[in-house]
C-alpha cells in the first residue's frame, strides 16, 4: 500500500531523527538494477517528502538503496544532492519536458528506463510521486501492461477531457465512476502518484506518452479557450495524466487498473470504491 499523508511538526521531527540514524554511514553499490523512481523539485516540501519516501522504501518496503533512482530538477539545492549521495542514493538531473516543468516530470524520469537494457527482462519500474509513503515491499502488479489506479475524483472534468479527445481524434474510452465519488471519468484517467511500467513496454510507453503530451502542450490552450479558467488550469496541471489517457485510448498502450490498496489517498477524506479490505 502506498499512501500520501501529512504529519504534525512533532511527528516530522521524530521521523527525520530516525531517518538520519538509519542513513548514517550508508554507501552506494556499483551497477545496481534500479526499479524505483521519483522526482524532487527545488522546494523545501519536496526535500521533506523525499526523506520520508526514502525512509519508507528502506524500512517498510525493504527496498535496497541502490535500486532507487531519484530524479532532480536543476533548482534542487546542492546540500540535498550531497545528502542523497552520502546516503547511497543515485540521482539524475532532468530538464523540464516541453517547457512544462513539474507538470511533465513523470515523462522525464521514464526516459531513463526506456533505453534497451536499462531494465532487466521481466522487470519493470515503479514511478512514484514524492509524497507517497510505502508500507510494504513493492511487487509488480502485472507483467504486460501499465498499472495504475483510477483517479480519486473526476479531475479534470470529463467534459474537458471529451473536448481534448475530440480535437485530437482520439476515440472516447469507457466511462467509470471516479474512485472516491460517483462522478464519471474515463477508465484510463489514472492517478499519477503510482505507475508500474514493465520493461518490455517502457520504450513504447515513453514514445506514445511524450507524443501525446506534445500535442496537449501545443493545442490544449486553443481547444479549451471557452472553458472556465479553473478548468483550463486543471488540464495544464494534469498534462502528464491526460497524455497517458490519450496514449492508452489512442495508441493502444495497454493499461491494467489496480485497487486503492496500492495507491491510497490520505490528503482528503475519501473511501475509495476500489479498496479491497481482504488484501494488503
Amino acid at each position: 500500500m502506498h499512501v500520501r499523508r501529512r504529519l504534525a511538526p512533532s511527528q516530522r521531527r521524530a521521523a527525520l531523527q530516525v531517518l538520519a540514524l538509519l542513513l548514517c554511514g550508508a554507501t552506494a553499490l556499483a551497477a545496481p538494477a534500479r526499479n524505483v523512481s521519483f522526482v524532487v523539485d527545488g522546494l523545501p516540501l519536496h526535500y521533506y517528502q523525499a526523506e520520508l519516501l526514502l525512509f519508507s522504501l528502506r524500512v517498510f518496503g525493504q527496498q535496497p538503496r541502490d535500486s532507487v533512482l531519484v530524479h532532480v530538477t536543476p533548482t534542487v539545492a546542492p546540500e540535498f544532492l550531497e545528502w542523497l549521495a552520502s546516503g547511497g542514493y543515485a540521482y539524475r538531473t532532468i530538464k523540464p519536458v516541453l517547457g512544462r516543468g513539474r507538470h511533465l516530470n513523470k515523462l522525464a524520469q521514464l526516459a531513463a528506463f526506456a533505453e534497451p537494457g536499462a531494465l532487466p527482462p521481466g522487470g519493470g519500474v515503479f514511478l512514484l510521486d514524492a509524497d507517497t509513503f510505502v508500507l510494504q515491499p513493492l511487487a509488480p502488479p502485472c507483467a504486460d501492461a501499465v498499472c495504475a489506479k483510477v483517479v480519486d475524483t473526476s479531475n479534470p472534468p470529463i467534459r474537458v477531457i471529451q473536448s481534448l479527445l475530440a480535437a485530437a481524434g482520439v476515440p472516447e474510452p469507457a466511462q467509470v465512476p471516479s474512485d472516491c465519488s460517483d462522478i464519471p471519468t474515463f477508465a484510463p484517467n489514472v492517478n499519477g502518484g503510482y505507475y508500474y511500467v514493465p520493461a518490455g513496454l517502457a520504450g513504447r510507453v515513453a514514445a506514445a506518452w511524450l507524443a501525446r503530451a506534445q500535442w496537449l502542450v501545443d493545442n490544449s490552450r486553443r481547444v479549451l479557450a471557452g472553458f472556465p479558467a479553473q478548468e483550463q488550469r486543471a488540464a495544464v496541471y494534469h498534462t502528464d495524466q491526460l497524455a497517458m489517457l490519450m496514449a492508452v485510448a489512442g495508441d493502444g498502450v495497454p493499461l491494467s487498473t489496480v485497487p486503492a490498496n496500492l495507491n491510497f489517498p490520505l490528503h482528503f477524506a475519501c473511501s475509495p470504491a476500489s479498496y479491497d479490505a481482504a488484501r494488503p
